[in-house]
Parts: C-alpha cells; sequence; structure tokens
C-alpha cells in the first residue's frame, strides 16, 4: 500500500486519486481524503455526491477504478461499520441481533452481554426481547449504530447515523462520539445536517465525486469568511460550478483507462481466515432464529412437498372412468331380454351384449343410438369420444368366420366385422379407449368360445385366446402413470424445494442491505453458504422422508429397493438445488429474477428428465444430450430402484448418483466462477 510517510503515523486513512464509476457514470473524481487518528471526520454533501460509494471503497465492500486507499486498521474488528440503510435482520429480536454481529466480530457470551447491556442504556432503546420489525424506524437505526460499536472498533465508519433521531438523542449520540475519539477511536460520519457537522474535529465537502475543501470547521468559516458551514458549501459549490471542474479533479477521458490503470491499490485490511468457527455458528444461529421467527414460511416448506405429493397422486395416474362411448347396435335393440351367456357355435347368442357388458365392466358410459350418423354426430359435437356399430347378424358371421375360415363370403367377413370410430384429439383418452375397445373384442370372443370346449369335445386351449400374458418381470400388469412418473417426481420436487427457500433466504438478504454489511463484517460466502446447508440438509431429510412416506406409504406406489439407497440418491438430487439456488442468487440482481429463472429451469428438467415422457420418445437430436442434463439419470436411477428393486451396484443406480455428484461439484465450480468474476457484494475482498 502506498502510504506517504509523514502521514503514516498520524493518519487513520488515506485516500489518494480515487477513481469509481458505475459503468459510463464517474461516481468519484480523483478524490483525495486524509483523516487523522482519534479524532471525528464529517463528509458532508448531497445525495448522489458518492459519500456511500466512498465509504463502501474504506470498508472493503467496493472496489476502486484507479487511487489508492490506506488504512491504520489490520482486521475488520478494528473497523465498525453503520450503513446508510438499517440493513439488519428485522425478524429476529436486538438480544440476538447483538449476540449474532457478537459472534461475527469474535466476542464471547459475556463480552457480549456487557456490550449489550451498555448500548441499551445508551441509545435507550427497549427490551432486548423486543423483534426489530416491531421498532420504530428511529429505534431501528438505533440499533443499527450498536451493532457497529459491540466490538469497541478503533476506526468506526458511520453512514447518515443520526437520521431520524430526535436532537436530544442526536446531542447525546455526539456526545458520545466526541468522548470516543478523545479516547483514541476515528470516526468518519456523513450527514446531511451541515451544522451538526461543526462538532468534528474535520471536514470534508464534498461535490459531484469530489472533495471541494478539507479542514476543521473552525478554520474554513475563517479562511471564507462565513458565519455557518452552508454558507462556505454554497459559495463552495458556486466556485466549482464557475469552475465547471474541482481543483482536486483531474478526470481521464474514459472509464476505461481508468481499469486498465496498474495503480490501483486496495485497502490493506486483513479479513482474517476464511473460515471461522464463530462466525459459522453466528449464522446457524441467525438460520435457526429466522425458522422459528417465519413460521408461516417454515410450515409451507414442510407442508409443501406433502400437498404436492397428494394431489400429485390425486390428479395423475389414474384411468379416466365414465368415458361416453356411442354405439348402434343393428344385431338386436335391447340386451334386456336376450341371451348372450353360451357357446356361439351350437346357441343363439348375442355377442354383441356381451361386448357391451364387457366395456361397462371398464366404467365406458354406454349411449345407444338408432343410427350411424347420429353417432358420429354426437362425436362431432364433442358428447361422445368413440361410436361402435354393430351389423345385423354380427354374432352368426363371426361364427361363420370361425368354421369357414379362409371360405367366408366377403358379405359375411363385413357383417362380422365391428366398426369403430374415435375421438383422437386426446391422444391418452383416445389410446385409452382403443386399447379398452381390442381388450372388450379378446375377452368376449373368448367367452363366446369357451362353453364350446365342453361340448364339441375339444382342448379348451384351442378356442381360447392364442396369447398368454403372464406376470410381469417388474412392476405390475397393469400398470398407471403415477408409477411411472413418481421417482422422477420425487427428484424434481427435492431439487426446487432447497432453490425456492435459498433463493427466497439469501435474496431478501441481498436486497436489504444484510448481506453487505455481514460481508464487511468479515464473514465471507463460504461461511453464509455452508451454515445456510446445514439446515436446509436438516430440512431436506424431512422433506424427502415425508414425500416417501405419502408416495409409497399412503398411496401404495411400488417401491421394491433399499430405503436407505433411495434417500440417499434424493439428499444428493437436494444438495445439487441447494447450490443452484445459491447460484440464482448471486447472479439475479432480486428475488423476481431469481425466480423467473427458476420457473424457467424447472419446466426445462420436467421436459428432459423423463417426468412428463419417457426419455426414449424424445427428439433423437436431444437424446444425444439427454442424459447429461440434471436430474435425468437420477429420475431413471430412482425408477429403477423402485419399480425394478436394482441396488447400488447396478450400473444404473450408481450412474444416478454419479450422475447428481458431478452436477454437484458443476454447480459448486459455476458459484466459485461467478464469485471470482463478479465483484459485487459477494466477493471476499
Amino acid at each position: 500500500m502506498t502510504v506517504f510517510k509523514d502521514e503514516a503515523d498520524t493518519s487513520a486513512i488515506v485516500i489518494r486519486n480515487a477513481f469509481k464509476s458505475y459503468g459510463t457514470h464517474p461516481v468519484l473524481k480523483g478524490l483525495n481524503l486524509t483523516v487523522q487518528k482519534s479524532t471525528i471526520y464529517g463528509l458532508l454533501g448531497p445525495s448522489g455526491c458518492g459519500k456511500t460509494t466512498l465509504l463502501s471503497c474504506i470498508v472493503n465492500r467496493l472496489r476502486l477504478d484507479h487511487g489508492s486507499i490506506s488504512l491504520s486498521a489490520r482486521t475488520v474488528r478494528d473497523i465498525g461499520y453503520m450503513p446508510q440503510d438499517v440493513c439488519l435482520h428485522t425478524e429476529l429480536s436486538i438480544k440476538e441481533i447483538f449476540y449474532y454481529y457478537g459472534y461475527i466480530y469474535g466476542l464471547t457470551d459475556k463480552q457480549i452481554k456487557y456490550k449489550m447491556a451498555e448500548l441499551l442504556s445508551f441509545l435507550e432503546l427497549p427490551n432486548q426481547n423486543r423483534i426489530c420489525t416491531s421498532l420504530s424506524g428511529g429505534q431501528q437505526r438505533r440499533v443499527s449504530f450498536a451493532v457497529s460499536l459491540i466490538h469497541d472498533p478503533k476506526i468506526l465508519i458511520l453512514d447518515e447515523p443520526t437520521v431520524g433521531l430526535d436532537p436530544v438523542l442526536s446531542f447525546s449520540i455526539w456526545q458520545r462520539l466526541i468522548d470516543m475519539s478523545r479516547m483514541g477511536k476515528t470516526i468518519v460520519i456523513t450527514t446531511h445536517y451541515i451544522e451538526e457537522a461543526r462538532q468534528a474535529d474535520a471536514v470534508g465537502l464534498m461535490r459531484s465525486g469530489a472533495l471541494l475543501a478539507e479542514d476543521s470547521p473552525s478554520y474554513l468559516l475563517e479562511y471564507y469568511n462565513c458565519s455557518t458551514l452552508e454558507d462556505v458549501f454554497l459559495y463552495l459549490c458556486e466556485q466549482d460550478q464557475n469552475n465547471n471542474a474541482s481543483k482536486q479533479t483531474n478526470v481521464p477521458a474514459s472509464c476505461d483507462k481508468l481499469r486498465s490503470l496498474p495503480n490501483v491499490e486496495e485497502s490493506t485490511v486483513l479479513v482474517g481466515k476464511r473460515f471461522s468457527y464463530n462466525r459459522f455458528k453466528a449464522q446457524v444461529l441467525k438460520n435457526l432464529y429466522q425458522i422459528r421467527r417465519n413460521v408461516e414460511i417454515t410450515l409451507f416448506m414442510f407442508v409443501l412437498p406433502i400437498v404436492i405429493c397428494v394431489f400429485f397422486n390425486m390428479a395423475i395416474g389414474h384411468d379416466p372412468t365414465n368415458l361416453r362411448v356411442a354405439f348402434v347396435n343393428d344385431e338386436t335393440y335391447s340386451c334386456y331380454n336376450v341371451t348372450y351367456k353360451g357357446c356361439a357355435l351350437t346357441e343363439k347368442i348375442y355377442a354383441s351384449c356381451q361386448f357391451l357388458e364387457e366395456l361397462r365392466n371398464k366404467s365406458f358410459s354406454l349411449i345407444q343410438y338408432n343410427s350411424t350418423e347420429e353417432a358420429q354426430l354426437a362425436m362431432y359435437h364433442n358428447h361422445v369420444w368413440g361410436a361402435l356399430h354393430f351389423a345385423p347378424n354380427y354374432t352368426r358371421s363371426v361364427v361363420e368366420r370361425i368354421n369357414h375360415g379362409q371360405h367366408t363370403k366377403s358379405a359375411t367377413l363385413d357383417f362380422g366385422s365391428l366398426n369403430f370410430w374415435i375421438d383422437r384429439s386426446d391422444k391418452y383418452i383416445s389410446t385409452l379407449v382403443q386399447r379398452d375397445v381390442v381388450i372388450s373384442l379378446m375377452e368376449t370372443i373368448n367367452k363366446i368360445l369357451e362353453p364350446c370346449a365342453a361340448k364339441i369335445k375339444v382342448s379348451p386351449k384351442i378356442v381360447a385366446n392364442p396369447i398368454r400374458f403372464h406376470q410381469a418381470i417388474y412392476g405390475t400388469n397393469e400398470p398407471t402413470f403415477s408409477h411411472f412418473a413418481t421417482p422422477a417426481a420425487l427428484c424434481i420436487i427435492i431439487f426446487y424445494l432447497p432453490v425456492i427457500f435459498t433463493g427466497a433466504i439469501i435474496n431478501g438478504e441481498k436486497e436489504g442491505g444484510v448481506i453487505e454489511r455481514v460481508m464487511a463484517a468479515g464473514m465471507s460466502f463460504f461461511e453464509v453458504a455452508i451454515a445456510h446447508s446445514a439446515v436446509q440438509f436438516v430440512m431436506m431429510v424431512i422433506q424427502a422422508l415425508e414425500m416417501m412416506v405419502v408416495m409409497y406409504i399412503v398411496f401404495d406406489n411400488p417401491y421394491n429397493g433399499s430405503v436407505m439407497t433411495g434417500l440417499a440418491l434424493l439428499l444428493v438430487v437436494g444438495c445439487g438445488g441447494s447450490v443452484f439456488g445459491f447460484i440464482l442468487a448471486v447472479l439475479s440482481k432480486n428475488l423476481a429474477g431469481a425466480c423467473f429463472f427458476g420457473i424457467g429451469s424447472n419446466f426445462l428438467l420436467m421436459c428432459v428428465c423423463g417426468f412428463i415422457w419417457p426419455a426414449e420418445g424424445a427428439h433423437y437430436l436431444l437424446r444425444m444430450v439427454n442424459s447429461y442434463f440434471p436430474l435425468t439419470l437420477a429420475a431413471t436411477a430412482m425408477r429403477s430402484l423402485t419399480i425394478r428393486g436394482w441396488g447400488i451396484t447396478h450400473p444404473v443406480i450408481y450412474m444416478g448418483f454419479v450422475s447428481s455428484v458431478v452436477w454437484l461439484v458443476v454447480f459448486i465450480a459455476i458459484a466459485y466462477l461467478v464469485l471470482k468474476i463478479r465483484d459485487d457484494i459477494w466477493r471476499q475482498k
């Protein structure tokens, strides 16, 4: 760090030739500033002049494009920072906030308790168990001020600490700051109240990213022959306006040139260890406090998977019932007074009636019409899904086909054929109707011929259907779509529940400025992620067990494999979802952006992982890369585990684990690269 020798021993903060811009908009323009040790430095200026940006650079949350900052502080514990906004976890109590920041700064319980009692009294704060959301705006700012004092820092950075406070309390705070400076503390304070800054040892008058003047208030008043600091500031602003540039500022032509300059010097403040048990404990306790206070969100996260699983099983996988099918029976108008049980070869029966009975047994609602034209018209008007027509002498024609074989007359073949029209607008329903019509026809032929075996003294096998359906090797002989979709549904739910929770919590803290404050206090992204993941993992275990109970015990979906293997696979998938949630939190500027990206990726993975449709049925171009998507192999492994009962040694199962672990590592790598590349609140300076 470049520090002038004559300033090194007496200066607490030295800033030289500081430039900072946001895009093409310059905020700091060659600013030079010096704060002496054991003094109060008042930084004055209108809104938007760059005061908050300058303080963020001092506390190491922003980087200068060009210039240098030197601090006498060596660790973050030597700096106390109060942001312009409250930037507190408002769902925590005052006591919990004190302990949270106390642990971050490495204080013991005894030290925290002592400082809490002192600050509660000094700042006239209410009961320590009061929740911050129940405090007034002024009380919340006092809690924020107390947090910056709790660890007894050497340098105190205060961004408008007296805004919204009554004059008596503001005077008391100033007196406390003066006492602290006499005890060797260095204080930098920004304020809109210019006359209030006369109590400071030195003031800096700032406008449009540059310092117009810097000295003691008494010297400035005397030098410019003014009675108030407001008059001094007004005079300097007029001079600056006339000169069209600050006397200190020498702005290069391009902000891009600034970023290419080599002499960008950062603060010498040491962050300390990348991982601290105290900071980790503070973050875990804070997460537990939030879970306890946000009862609605906590219940939502535990009830949501149960509700999803219940509605999934109630809405998906069941064959439709009471489907309306029209029929025209020219063989007999009514089946109530006719015989359709017996041997069709030797008795006069009506196979059409037997067929209609088979359809009714499959929960079809049959509607009779007088003509095929009426039946087809009903289908055109969406009253029925299909239409059947039995020709006159249908049963006799079927028998003649059996008796005469290839010598059957053409007219007999026509009368012995069942005419069937179907509505194909719905793929699943039309396939189901067609399947049941074919099965019902096979069952009808079987039932009208089975009684003939004894009468004509032949083996029953001769008149039986020429195909045997044995017990399924895996699954059941009558599987439902829910048996197929349940494993993939579990993977999708356990993957996106952590995304919802992580995105909501982390983005909420980021938007409220809390993340920036705790990072300035020394917290690292690694500690935030590990602490959040620890709490999230416990929640995932509970959520996974809930879903498995609902899916496989309450609704009796098939589960033939190891329960522990299935649980382990879901947890690995869930860990990937948790890291994916961190990526969304880091990349997105707000919660809405994270939600849009999360919802979009959810639909994408639902389409490609084999939940809606088998992956084997995808387009051949997608099949080439389908297995490389997250959840695809995991869903396949979960399906083979539950339905086929395969163990972890089977290639399909362990490839599901391998894919999930690989994607977990990929997500971690992406998060790490984003943190390294982006210069925002997450980056550890």
